[in-house]
């Protein structure tokens, strides 16, 4: 289980730029990777808020009102799959790892799981702020108690 975990950090790792490139590079990725974050996944995040807000407070009349999170969650399930299988094709097959690490003292099984551990944590951080926002969106307007943004996140966790 140690060695897995080793590799699964050092697979997340391969994704960062190393510290011997130049510093201007890595400067550009963080700079890149910021107007990621709160130019596009903050903004995405809060307006799927307010859709599913909406939604939600539009279909209480109906008694219907889980119907909004549970047509979000059925596509967060279906983009998943599908950006999912890009994530995995890159990871599997197309990456250049295999060779260096067949040649360690591991197991297959803890070389196959950690690079699909590393795929999932990378397909999956991205997901979780959208879902978190949904779930804010929806313990809004349905007008739930505290504790239910627990029961939620604890939920999409497990």
């Amino acid at each position: 289980m140690k060695l897995y975990l080793k590799l699964v950090s050092a697979l997340l790792k391969t994704v960062e730029p190393s510290s011997d490139e130049k510093k201007y590079k890595k400067v550009f990725y963080n700079i890149m990777s910021m107007i990621a974050i709160f130019g596009i996944m903050i903004p995405m995040a809060f307006l799927v808020g307010v859709i599913i807000y909406a939604i939600t407070s539009l279909l209480i009349p109906m008694n219907s009102m889980q119907n909004g999170i549970e047509l979000f969650i059925h596509l967060v399930s279906v983009f998943s799959f599908v950006f999912g299988l890009n994530v995995i094709f890159s990871v599997f097959y197309f990456s250049g790892d295999i060779e260096n690490l067949l040649l360690l003292p591991l197991k297959p099984y803890q070389i196959i799981g950690s690079k699909f551990t590393a795929a999932l944590i990378g397909e999956s951080v991205m997901e979780f702020i959208i879902i978190i926002a949904a779930f804010a969106g929806y313990i809004i307007s349905a007008g739930l108690p505290f504790f239910t943004w627990f029961i939620a996140v604890f939920g999409m966790f497990t």
